[in-house]
């Protein structure tokens, strides 16, 4: 799920010696890893919508759940020793990606930061990517599940989408079943295009 962290982390993060890839940046435990896995994702976003990211993106993956919290307390995130144990990774509005790479296969950790570049496509091309939680969610979802190949559940439990569209709705449905509401804002998303037809166009 998304979650946003301050620009402290931004600046935390620059000053720690990047690996780029292409004109991203990738930080901390297996670089390669995450600059073989951008390079996908950017591929599978220009072969199959045609886009391109206009902004840069520094993903740092920390080696323990630890320094994961560690970095989230040190920026003076909020609520962040529960975002650390409840989240795999944070975004934030400067275009920068944590993850915690601790307990995580290169398959699940590929589909998590697909996910969250998902995320970054959405608010490049989105007038209101938030306007809609079901579909803001859903798509990061079913689309890292498609570039990863990382199995995900997708059920239509018969949830009405009108009662999960708010980011308050979303988070307030998931804290009673997060399973079940991940799995129907999946099917809702799977029967919905990414983009309108008029704003899935070139951008490059």
């Amino acid at each position: 799920m998304i979650q946003f962290i301050t620009k402290a982390i931004l600046s935390l993060l620059l000053l720690i010696l990047p690996v780029t890839c292409f004109a991203h940046n990738a930080i901390g435990y297996k670089p390669e890893r995450t600059m073989k896995n951008l390079q996908e994702i950017e591929k599978y976003f220009y072969d199959n919508y045609a886009l391109k990211l206009k902004n840069d993106v520094t993903v740092y993956v920390t080696k323990s759940h630890k320094e994961y919290r560690d970095i989230l307390i040190r920026c003076n995130v909020q609520n962040a020793k529960h975002i650390a144990e409840t989240s795999y990774a944070v975004t934030s509005k400067t275009n920068t990606i944590l993850i915690d790479g601790s307990m995580l296969s290169d398959k699940h950790f590929y589909f998590i930061l697909a996910h969250e570049m998902v995320h970054r496509y959405q608010f490049e091309n989105l007038p209101d990517p938030h306007a809609d939680y079901v579909l803001l969610e859903g798509h990061a979802d079913v689309i890292a599940e498609k570039i990863s190949n990382y199995d995900i559940n997708i059920t239509d439990h018969r949830i009405a989408h009108e009662s999960l569209k708010t980011r308050k709705q979303f988070f307030q449905a998931c804290k009673n079943n997060p399973e079940e509401i991940l799995e129907q804002i999946r099917y809702y998303a799977s029967k919905t295009p990414f983009l309108p037809k008029e704003e899935n166009k070139e951008t490059i």
